[in-house]
């Protein structure tokens, strides 16, 4: 494979290659991306909602000449209706921000389970719109960059888009059953559009990378379940810890996306899903300065890789510390040339 703002592609991918098959190396993977000068912005999730597509595909490749993509880092779009773009697959309304398009919102569109269907909306503008981001993309992007499928969000947080956060709730206590026919459909659904977007971009060929510029020769997801946060142990091995069982599967490899202080009661049920390779911690922003050196261990002595967003000084502490050697990292510097000289501390070409 060529792509033309990574001339060295296949030493990268093989780079992968070794850390998924080994389980860790040497060193962490780590991918980073310096600006080459004032970095363009990124095309805004209204403009992928509603926007022209060749404007956002202009958008997205002025954002990625942008940078140096060094390291581990791969170069790649990832076309998302915001981040419950599953949900809009499956019926709920989506709307811009009027005022702001960065922003997206979802509106429940369930008022009771046994009223609404859980199906994938093929015939929907919002299939529709997937679709047409993703093949034009392809048209212009290939041996440019890599196009990989949007993320999709299931379980839990796909119910809450569907029904709102508080109704599913309750309906965790009082309609239990419900909840767990309509998460089996929800996980259903999920391995459909799966499939469909994987042909779309052609993984088989070319690999994909999900949103923390982890690659892989198959498709690597980031299974999640945010509503773990509003409850207790007993009901996420309940409700939420089957559908991550069932979405870790479906990938090659999958890195956890462990958000907010209140889903750390459930890491040791999450470290327990075999076909989870790596924890994102992402503590949230009142948090962010907060010394999270013992929840880095707790994950390490749990036998899963970390994903750091971090610099020099912090990258240099957790590898020091790392027993299981699966440590990914993308790394926070100020230009190109610091950029290199953690490379070298770590030997890396």
């Amino acid at each position: 494979m060529e792509l033309e703002l990574r001339p060295d592609i296949e030493q990268v991918m093989a780079n992968w290659d070794r850390f998924w098959r080994q389980r860790g190396l040497d060193r962490p993977m780590i991918m980073c991306r310096t600006p080459r000068g004032e970095p363009m912005p990124h095309p805004p999730a209204g403009d992928m909602v509603d926007g022209d597509i060749d404007a956002c595909i202009e958008a997205s490749l002025a954002w990625l000449r942008s940078f140096h993509w060094m390291g581990d880092a791969i170069p790649a779009c990832m076309p998302q209706l915001g981040p419950d773009h599953f949900a809009a697959l499956l019926g709920s309304r989506l709307e811009v921000h009027p005022e702001s398009r960065t922003t997206v919102w979802m509106h429940p569109c369930v008022s009771d389970w046994d009223d609404f269907e859980i199906r994938v909306r093929w015939e929907d503008r919002w299939w529709e719109r997937t679709v047409a981001l993703l093949e034009r993309y392809r048209e212009r992007c290939t041996g440019i960059c890599l196009v990989s499928p949007p993320n999709l969000q299931g379980g839990l947080d796909c119910l809450a888009a569907l029904r709102g956060v508080e109704p599913l709730a309750m309906d965790l206590v009082m309609e239990p059953e419900k909840v767990k026919r309509a998460l089996n459909d929800v996980n259903q659904c999920f391995r459909q559009v799966k499939q469909r977007l994987a042909e779309i971009c052609e993984v088989e060929r070319y690999g994909s990378v999900n949103r923390h510029l982890f690659y892989h020769r198959d498709q690597v997801g980031i299974p999640q379940c945010d509503f773990s946060c509003l409850i207790g142990p007993d009901d996420f091995r309940e409700f939420g810890l089957p559908a991550i069982l069932f979405e870790a599967a479906q990938f090659a490899e999958s890195e956890y996306h462990l958000d907010g202080p209140n889903a750390i009661r459930h890491l040791e049920a999450i470290t327990g899903v075999p076909d989870i390779s790596v924890i994102q911690w992402q503590p949230g922003f009142k948090d962010m300065e907060r010394d999270w050196t013992d929840l880095y261990r707790r994950i390490d002595a749990l036998g899963k890789g970390a994903y750091l967003f971090a610099g020099p000084e912090m990258l240099r502490r957790r590898w020091r510390e790392n027993r299981n050697r699966m440590l990914c990292c993308e790394l926070k510097v100020a230009d190109r040339r610091q950029a290199l000289t953690v490379f070298d501390a770590y030997s890396m070409a």
